[in-house]
């Protein structure tokens, strides 16, 4: 079955897999679910419904397809940039799509194994070249949580180059493609870029601990998204009590006005989650630490541009950003089964349409550098954590494409899990054990001082435990000769 692109290239493929004797149907974007003519659907990519009945109807007449090829992430190449506003509508074809393909797929009865081959073009840095689209990286999530949800699906994504000309093109794509197809699942993320492939691996990294050379400067005014959060507090008191830095901290929730934090906390308990962030912000002024928090919605441009100027009013330049916002909370973290798009939108919000926030307003910001903190699960996923995975793998990949062109160093950390207490215990990357795996707080501090001091770079995975061994496990668990 192939979910077929506008460029033909599905088309081309269904025409030499009929040729070599395969049965092939095709799946086109149509604006309702039906069957215009024998082997040939179409559905709308927004609707659960269509994916639904198109299985349920592929799997009564006994033509479920043991391969699916899903095309509809590969794009022109003079198609606009994507952005914000089109970042739905990319979802839609591409992360959603595959979610939903995944969901119909396991409500069928008695299904033989299948592989999904999900292809696109704009995902991957390789060549240095190529025009990015972060917002398709997200299919990335999807293609690392189906198999760990599913024991019966396989996936693998294949990242094409598309140039203008087209013609010639999809028929060298095809053969990369229908090569690929041929053969067994080996590497579960490849690009393609000319006529060379492309397997992503990790490389070890030893990071010597900084002596003088820092990104942090003394009394600098460094910003804090999420900053009264978990990782925000730890990160806040740490910059206080090294660089006596001047803070500000923005929080999505309402904060109580100073005047009034004495009353608040002679009005509430020790555990009420407002008194708790209030005595860290106390905590931080007895360390001699200015501190500004900001109530402001980090996907919100007209709130974190007021907060911005309020900062500057206050303390003058910027010279640092860190992203650590995000959702903690357990309703945000749902089973493929289970998923709904306002789940996946809570992580959206911050990890997604907060970078474009920020992005747009650093703009105009000479800083020093502005470090997102992502999540080990953009590598190696977590069973209830596909739409996480998603946000996380955009963020990478977003610091990827803001480096080709901006004047600041963007820099995305995979985090391994923080030790911070019970609250934060229940989100653990694949389910893991937190005495195993978790960083206490001094550990995580040492290396973020240890990352910013190696100097630019869009990327780099903090993983506590041997990350070969965890992608075997998790990742290429469907591959066993892969390590060999």
């Amino acid at each position: 079955m192939i979910f077929s692109d506008r460029l033909g290239l599905g088309r081309r493929m269904a025409g030499y897999l009929t040729e070599q004797g395969n049965t092939c149907i095709l799946v086109t974007v149509g604006k309702k679910f039906g069957q215009p003519r024998d082997g040939e659907f179409t559905l709308r990519p927004a609707q659960f419904d269509d994916y639904f009945a198109l299985c349920r109807e592929l799997s009564e007449s006994d033509r479920m397809p043991n391969k699916i090829v899903h095309l509809w992430s590969v794009t022109q190449a003079n198609e606009p940039e994507t952005n914000s506003d089109l970042f739905s509508g990319v979802q839609n074809l591409g992360f959603y799509s595959l979610i939903y393909l995944a969901k119909a797929i396991g409500m069928q009865d008695n299904l033989d194994p299948i592989e999904i081959i999900i292809v696109s073009n704009g995902v991957h840095a390789v060549t240095g070249t190529e025009i990015l689209h972060p917002e398709k990286a997200t299919l990335l999530g999807a293609c690392k949580s189906i198999p760990q949800e599913y024991g019966m699906i396989a996936c693998r994504a294949i990242d094409l180059e598309v140039s203008s000309n087209e013609v010639k093109l999809t028929e060298i794509l095809a053969s990369q493609l229908l090569a690929e197809l041929a053969g067994p699942l080996s590497d579960p993320i490849v690009a393609y870029r000319g006529d060379e492939r492309y397997a992503q691996t990790y490389e070890s990294m030893h990071l010597e601990r900084p002596t003088t050379d820092s990104l942090l400067r003394r009394k600098g005014v460094y910003l804090i998204t999420g900053g009264l959060g978990g990782i925000g507090s730890v990160l806040s008191k740490h910059l206080a009590n090294t660089v006596q830095a001047k803070l500000a901290l923005t929080s999505r929730s309402v904060f109580p006005d100073r005047k009034g934090w004495k009353e608040w906390l002679a009005t509430h308990g020790e555990s009420d989650r407002t008194s708790i962030r209030i005595r860290k912000v106390q905590e931080l002024e007895d360390l001699a630490a200015e501190v500004l928090v900001l109530q402001a919605d980090i996907a919100d441009y007209a709130q974190m541009k007021q907060a911005i100027a309020t900062v500057q009013a206050r303390f003058g330049k910027i010279h640092g950003v860190i992203h650590a916002a995000g959702v903690s909370h357990i309703e945000a973290f749902n089973a493929i089964q289970a998923i709904q798009p306002n789940h996946c939108e809570m992580h959206f919000r911050p990890k997604v349409y907060g970078l474009y926030v920020l992005q747009k307003i650093l703009k105009e910001q000479p800083i020093d550098f502005c470090v997102l903190f992502s999540s080990l699960s953009a590598v190696l996923a977590g069973l209830g954590m596909a739409a996480y995975t998603a946000a996380n793998i955009f963020m990478d990949a977003f610091a990827d494409k803001c480096n080709r062109t901006a004047a600041i160093c963007w820099t995305s950390i995979d985090w391994d899990q923080w030790q911070l207490g019970e609250s934060e215990k229940r989100h653990g990357v694949l389910g893991g054990s937190i005495e195993k795996f978790a960083m206490r707080p001094a550990e995580g501090l040492e290396a973020f001082e240890r990352i910013l001091a190696r100097g630019p770079g869009p990327r780099i995975v903090v993983s506590t435990g041997d990350l070969d061994a965890r992608l075997r496990q998790w990742i290429y668990f469907r591959i066993p000769d892969l390590y060999k």
